[in-house]
């Protein structure tokens, strides 16, 4: 059986990880219970080491990068060319309003809201 997986963005990684946050302590209480596995993807990677970098400095981006870089704590997926020009064609036509929900989509990440 396999467990229920959840599309984790930005926003939620950096409140996890900045204990000042307004969210951090419900977002890690959400994580510390989760009993499905966490998906991200590498533009998100890309966002999150790079903001915390910029608020929290070196070694906590180092930190993070090596754990969201953890594949037994997260899975990493890598968005295509493709993904994005149908993320991106779909937001144009005015079916999504969000391209990260999208992108979760179309990679089976997360269920259809729609």
């Amino acid at each position: 059986m396999s467990r229920e997986a959840i599309f984790v963005n930005t926003g939620v990684w950096f409140a996890y990880i900045n204990a000042r946050d307004s969210d951090h302590q419900r977002v890690r209480e959400f994580f510390d219970s989760y009993p499905g596995h966490l998906v991200t993807s590498s533009y998100v990677f890309d966002e999150t080491v790079t903001l915390t970098l910029a608020r929290l400095g070196h070694q906590t981006a180092v930190t993070v990068g090596r754990t969201l870089l953890d594949t037994a704590s997260v899975e990493l997926v890598h968005i295509t060319p493709a993904d994005e020009k149908a993320a991106w064609r779909l937001l144009r036509s005015g079916q999504i309003n969000c391209i990260a929900l999208r992108t979760a989509r179309a990679l089976s990440s997360c269920a259809d809201s729609r």
